[in-house]
């Protein structure tokens, strides 16, 4: 305090009677070192101390074993159960699952014989009056056909199907994936607003705190209200940004209620430490994505055009069928029945070259989605290289940011003894390191989600944690 009050008289010494003045502000300061203004001053490891809660952010950053407690594990569980169970996508895939399963029974029941019955009553009478015996009586004619020899027409029509109800079931693990990560992503959002919202308010309860404080020194000290606008700007842009922070997590929070189907406050941080890992641990193999749902739907899409063309083709060769029937004779002339039995083969000369031309048609079109399917494994793999980089990326930021927070809190609680009692700090550089704690707490909560995006990302696209959780979906 002694540095202070030589401080003072020195600046007063410049004014007309700068030395009374210095006297006068000298006995102020004297009078300020007892007063309760100062006593806030002291407590300053106490209310810098209001950062524990960043502090347990860096412990859950060091807990590589997160993954491994029940408690992390079933909240994860529970949230990806929930978000696909009550899914309109997760039924729509069902229903459509059924609808191809149906029509691969339609086409296979072509093989069985089919029978039709149908009856005709008439009635005949000559110009002379003369009427038959058989007037006025149901005729019946029954009729069965089946296939003997197709040229492959059912077995095609069969496989083309079949191929259709993999494709679809492959869409639904598709869709449970999508589901997954939509939901992982919306909680790491959630998260991390919130995370966000916790680390400014503690930001904002400093400016308030030191608004307070330098409102007692002005009081005193009027030369010093320029200081007390400086604080109370930073207060009032700490408060302005934990308003848009609520209206950000009021967003988040909806979100989540629209795919967890809950009015629920869900604080997913606890689920999303299983994704917690080191920068070893933090690249995952991503060499062949040949197994994703998307390509393997792409490609059983083109496999049933492919057999959609054989199938085609198959029409232009021979067909043998045989037919059982039972009619009447002379319908409406005789009441005598005849019993037949026919094998009939019929082979098309030509149709104007329409029928190969639709089953090239169907070729291509085969082959073109294959060439999707390709761009798609590549565009995955891409996809995932990426999201490995980008993790492993942001665990190295965070083994850097959490070394530098430990330097900057003990150069914050410094500058601000220095400010406070010793007056060799300006309030411009104390409001300066504040801002740098602020915004080295922000960059590293926004690099601990982008970890546990970009892990999840790749454990979620590569059917891992399903596995891993058996879930019993995205499973091909």
């Amino acid at each position: 305090m002694r540095a202070i009050e030589q401080l003072s008289v020195r600046r007063s010494l410049g004014k007309p009677s700068g030395l009374i003045v210095g006297l006068v502000l000298s006995l102020a300061i004297s009078l300020l070192i007892t007063s309760p203004a100062l006593a806030q001053s002291v407590e300053l490891a106490h209310w810098l101390d209001d950062d524990r809660y960043l502090a347990m952010l860096l412990d859950m950053h060091q807990d590589k074993e997160a993954r491994k407690r029940p408690q992390t594990r079933q909240q994860l569980i529970a949230i990806i159960n929930r978000a696909i169970r009550t899914s309109p996508s997760t039924l729509e895939a069902s229903l459509l699952i059924e609808a191809a399963e149906q029509e691969i029974n339609s086409a296979s029941r072509a093989r069985l014989p089919q029978v039709t019955v149908s009856g005709q009553n008439t009635y005949t009478q000559t110009d002379e009056g003369l009427s038959s015996p058989a007037n006025g009586k149901t005729g019946l004619l029954i009729q069965m056909q089946m296939p003997l020899y197709d040229s492959g027409r059912i077995a095609n029509t069969v496989r083309g199907r079949e191929a259709l109800l993999a494709s679809q079931q492959a869409k639904q693990n598709l869709q449970h994936i999508n589901i997954a990560q939509e939901v992982i992503s919306a909680c790491a959002n959630h998260a991390l607003q919130r995370i966000l919202l916790n680390v400014n308010q503690i930001y904002a309860s400093r400016m308030s705190r030191l608004t307070e404080t330098i409102g007692d020194i002005a009081t005193i000290d009027p030369g010093r209200a320029s200081e007390l606008t400086q604080a109370k700007s930073r207060q009032l842009q700490a408060e302005l940004t934990l308003q848009t922070l609520r209206g950000k997590i009021t967003e988040t929070t909806a979100e989540l209620e629209r795919l967890l189907k809950s009015t629920s406050d869900y604080d997913c941080l606890e689920a999303l430490q299983y994704f917690i890992a080191d920068s070893a641990s933090a690249t995952i193999d991503t060499a062949d994505a040949s197994m994703h749902p998307q390509v393997i739907a792409t490609q059983m899409e083109a496999q049933s055009q492919y057999a959609f063309a054989s199938q085609l083709k198959a029409t232009r060769k021979p067909l043998v069928q045989l037919g059982v029937g039972r009619s009447p004779v002379n319908l409406a002339l005789s009441n005598e029945y005849q019993n037949s039995v026919a094998v009939t083969a019929t082979l098309p000369l030509y149709d104007g070259n329409a029928t190969d031309r639709s089953a090239d048609a169907a070729t291509q079109r085969g082959a073109a989605t294959t060439a999707r399917a390709e761009a798609q494994k590549e565009k995955i793999q891409s996809d995932l290289k990426t999201r490995s980089a980008s993790a492993f990326n942001a665990a190295q930021r965070l083994e850097k940011y959490t070394e530098l927070l430990r330097v900057s809190r003990k150069v914050r609680e410094d500058y601000y003894i220095q400010w406070s009692t010793l007056g060799r700090r300006s309030l411009f550089e104390l409001l300066a390191i504040e801002s740098e704690q602020l915004s080295l707490q922000s960059n590293y909560a926004s690099s601990l989600i982008d970890l546990i995006s970009g892990v999840a990302y790749q454990k979620v696209q590569t059917g891992l944690l399903f596995k891993e959780l058996d879930l019993g979906f995205g499973e091909n």
